[in-house]
């Protein structure tokens, strides 16, 4: 499948119901490359807790979120990422030039959630820093099932619940306003999180 009838098809749900999924967005082997690279990271003491809201309101409770994370320096990013970021930012002009949404700029991080934590219902797009416009997760966990848990519950305009197994390689993109939760893990789970922004990413917090 070429780029823009893949693309087509996120811009379409994006439209419809808010968000698309796209299994195999990245292959299996570079989906694990990109695991243990954040796996390495995180041995080397490169990732922190996560905390909640922006700003003045920033906080950090366990209870409601419980990952752990890493900013990407595509500048120092490894070739698989690298790749998959060129992917997204593809994907940001397809989405400019035929959803009109005015896309500026991308961030990202790797997370991972240990065994027992979780992300409490919320949305992306903060209230007071509006700029997130468009929310992606790269999943990276190989032979992912129900029962380890760590699932994305996004919570539809229109009542509806939709589940998503975090799979090796699988993309999710939502608009960052609709609410959604991380369910407890119960295994590491580690994913590539990004934001489609409205503004130069020095800009969002103005």
């Amino acid at each position: 499948m070429t780029a823009h009838p893949l693309f087509n098809r996120i811009a379409e749900g994006l439209s419809a119901d808010g968000w698309f999924t796209v299994p195999g967005f990245v292959s299996r082997e570079d989906a694990i490359a990109i695991r243990d690279e954040a796996v390495s990271l995180r041995e080397e003491g490169e990732f922190r807790r996560a905390g909640i809201g922006k700003q003045g309101e920033f906080q950090y409770d366990k209870s409601i979120r419980g990952d752990e994370i890493h900013w990407v320096d595509e500048s120092e990013a490894i070739s698989p990422v690298k790749e998959y970021l060129n992917r997204i930012a593809d994907l940001q002009d397809y989405l400019n030039q035929t959803c009109f949404l005015g896309l500026r700029d991308f961030e990202s991080h790797f997370a991972v959630y240990p065994v027992g934590t979780r992300y409490a219902r919320h949305a992306d797009r903060f209230k007071n820093n509006p700029h997130r416009i468009v929310s992606s997760v790269l999943y990276l966990n190989p032979d992912w099932e129900e029962a380890d848990g760590g699932q994305l519950v996004i919570y539809q305009e229109d009542g509806k619940e939709v589940s998503i197994l975090p799979e090796a390689g699988k993309l999710v993109c939502f608009r960052s306003e609709l609410e959604h939760e991380v369910l407890p893990c119960n295994r590491a789970r580690y994913s590539m999180t990004g934001w489609f922004l409205d503004q130069p990413l020095g800009l969002t917090f103005l």
